[in-house]
């Protein structure tokens, strides 16, 4: 089993961000509501650069370059939103339905909130008495709130427009960004293979706590600036989650806390989870007994989405292919009932995720995640 040493970061927007997934509506350039993984991972091989080398004297990269930027041995989680610089959110769950007009759960706002039903049926509308809304499925974040449970919150962005000044025509000179907007707190984590290496970020981060990430860092856009970072022993999603176990009935869910890309035997992308997949990632013998139910069965089910990336590679002016992912927030309902003990290895899927590009934090999971089981005592 690989053990994990685990840094803890926090940070503020002090600029608008612009994290672009490479989609445009119009003349206006769009933001992901997150920070990728790899947006750190490229921030934190920047600053290693600004000190030491990356190539040895054989002309190869050094080990601990290697090691940190270029291999599984690092693994560079996403920052998701921080509420009230405390509460830390997670991407809200695909299974989770709301009222459409009233669908708001928070300390400040308390409507006619929301509710998991992975393990329910969808009812056709809001059960709050006297409203009779259709129910649609709530977007944004969701984190547990002390006093009130699970609330959800969204993104704040704004788009910000700019001119051109240059002999194009007319149509093309106004041209919009669209950001996040300053002011807001993230977090995020970096899992390490040994003591030594997290010690070197960590030094990296306490020594450099302003930092430009995303697009345009160079006109007004970008700066963060980043609290001491903390060394963990567990992970974020360990934290979040419950003790891993397979219910009476042999059910466990799989929620994807980031985005995975999934291949087959031939190297064609999944669109899904399946079983060919849970038996590679978690090293059973066979699929005996598993079930993952993709189609609605018995009253299981699961809720899913795929999603396209893209990218460009700067020194060589070229994009890079797309690839499919299964999005994160989406989360899969498995049975089983083979002969073998699969509780260590679910718990080994949780700490080294599955699927590809797990380094740049795809791919990261949370097994049987407690906003599953709300209003209900098991599955």
């Amino acid at each position: 089993m690989t053990q994990y040493y685990y840094l803890q970061y926090q940070f503020e927007l002090k600029e608008p961000v612009i994290i672009t997934s490479g989609s445009q509506i119009g003349n206006i350039l769009q933001t992901r509501e997150h920070i990728p993984g790899t947006t750190i991972l490229g921030a934190c091989a920047g600053l290693y650069l600004r000190d030491k080398e990356a190539m040895g004297e054989d002309g190869k990269y050094s080990d601990e370059f290697y090691d940190l930027f270029l291999s599984e041995k690092t693994v560079f989680s996403p920052a998701y939103p921080l509420v009230r610089q405390k509460y830390k959110t997670f991407p809200m769950p695909l299974s989770v339905f709301g009222c459409k007009h009233y669908g708001k759960n928070s300390p400040d706002e308390k409507q006619h909130g929301f509710s998991d039903y992975l393990c329910r049926e969808v009812p056709d509308r809001c059960l709050v008495p006297d409203c009779g809304s259709p129910l649609e499925h709530k977007r944004g974040y969701a984190y547990e709130h002390r006093d009130i449970g699970y609330c959800n919150v969204d993104v704040e962005k704004r788009i910000i427009s700019h001119k051109k000044v240059s002999d194009e025509p007319d149509d093309k000179r106004l041209f919009s960004f669209e950001t996040l907007a300053e002011g807001q707190g993230f977090y995020g984590e970096i899992a390490f293979s040994s003591e030594e290496r997290r010690d070197t970020v960590f030094n990296l981060l306490a020594e450099n706590r302003r930092l430009k990430l995303g697009r345009a860092r160079n006109r007004g856009y970008g700066l963060v600036a980043f609290s001491s970072p903390r060394k963990k022993s567990v992970s974020l999603r360990k934290e979040m989650g419950r003790d891993i176990q397979i219910s009476k009935k042999g059910i466990f869910l799989i929620y994807f806390f980031s985005d995975v890309i999934l291949s087959d035997r031939t190297l064609n992308y999944c669109s899904c989870l399946n079983e060919e997949q849970l038996v590679f990632w978690m090293g059973l013998e066979s699929a005996q007994g598993l079930k993952v139910y993709c189609e609605p069965r018995n009253g299981y089910k699961s809720f899913w989405k795929n999603e396209l990336f893209s990218g460009f590679n700067q020194k060589r002016g070229m994009p890079l292919p797309s690839e499919t992912a299964i999005s994160r927030g989406s989360v899969f309902t498995v049975s089983y009932s083979g002969h073998e003990d699969i509780v260590p290895k679910l718990q080994t899927l949780e700490d080294t995720g599955l699927g590809l590009r797990r380094n740049e934090g795809f791919g990261q999971v949370v097994i049987n995640h407690p906003i599953h089981l709300m209003n209900q005592e098991e599955l």
